[in-house]
């Protein structure tokens, strides 16, 4: 008889285990496909990208698997920076940091300090940006990942250059170029490109910036995005705008609002505001030009009472 019974409770908690064994596997089937359709999301819908990393990391936290926490994190993080939830963003890079630090995951400490620095430096802190770019600088040599040095030396080059080195930071992004043609990685050359145009543009060099930022034009894989192209389109209408060339100028600020408002992406739409109102003053439409800076400052307000 307690050979009858002890038989009955293994098959019990074997019965119990297979149930849980199945829920498993299809929670981490489910992660996998919202992070699938993040992925995609992330470049066209950032909004709904913040909701299925939400939705992967409830999964991930109940499967108690790091890595997948991780991943998850880390998307959700990104898609907050992508709709201008710059604090919101910030926690949870912190808290993604901290994680991969615990757990020792090169990627994800290299990935978390990157986010950290880029935030900070949208916000203008530059001191505290130039910190976390270093730590990923030192992340990535410590764990011999030495690309990945290469876009982390483009944020450290910028932050030099608003530091009060403006040639010094050219330089290092230049130099940095050349190895992302090199590795022919083509969003390392976009990002390399575009940061070198924005820094000649801000020293008054325009049509090196311009002829800088028309090179990521061709660059099919990275204008595919629609979030490339309303940062690219966008940084055009601004150097035109700073030549004075305002049928140019209207006509990437068309494109880079189109774009921004089709991705939801609100920092980039009040820009684009900014942009019109320029425009508009300088062909005499003073009464658009009032109503586009008015447009431009009520939704950079709202963009920050979110925060």
């Amino acid at each position: 008889m307690p050979g009858k019974v002890l038989l009955s409770i293994c098959c019990f908690f074997t019965a119990i285990s297979g149930y849980a064994q199945s829920d498993r596997a299809t929670l981490l089937k489910e992660y996998n496909r919202l992070d699938s359709i993040c992925s995609v999301a992330m470049d066209e819908k950032p909004a709904q990208a913040v909701e299925y990393s939400k939705s992967m990391l409830e999964i991930a936290r109940q499967l108690q698997i790091d890595s997948l926490i991780l991943n998850a994190n880390i998307s959700l993080g990104q898609g907050l920076d992508f709709v201008g939830l710059f604090d919101a963003a910030l926690k949870v890079d912190y808290e993604t940091l901290a994680l991969a630090e615990r757990t020792n995951d090169c990627h994800y400490k290299i990935y978390a300090a990157s986010l950290i620095g880029r935030i900070y430096q949208i916000l203008g802190n530059k001191d505290k940006s130039q910190e976390f770019v270093t730590k990923g600088k030192q992340f990535a040599i410590d764990c011999k990942r030495f690309d990945d040095t290469i876009h982390l030396n483009y944020d450290f080059g910028f932050n030099i250059a608003q530091m009060g080195d403006p040639q010094k930071g050219i330089r290092i992004i230049e130099e940095n170029l050349k190895a992302a043609r090199k590795l022919g990685n083509p969003d390392y050359i976009l990002f390399g490109l575009d940061n070198l145009s924005n820094l000649l543009a801000e020293s008054g060099n325009l049509h090196k910036a311009l002829e800088y930022e028309l090179q990521v034009l061709e660059i099919p894989e990275v204008m595919e995005e629609d979030l490339n192209k309303a940062q690219v389109y966008e940084h055009l209408a601004e150097i035109y705008v700073l030549l004075k060339d305002w049928d140019n100028a209207q006509k990437y600020q068309r494109e880079a609002l189109k774009y921004a408002e089709l991705i939801h992406l609100n920092d980039w739409i009040y820009e684009c505001y900014k942009l019109q109102s320029s425009i508009d003053e300088a062909r005499g439409d003073f009464k658009s030009a009032l109503q586009n800076h008015r447009k431009y400052l009520a939704l950079k307000d709202s963009v920050y009472q979110l925060e």
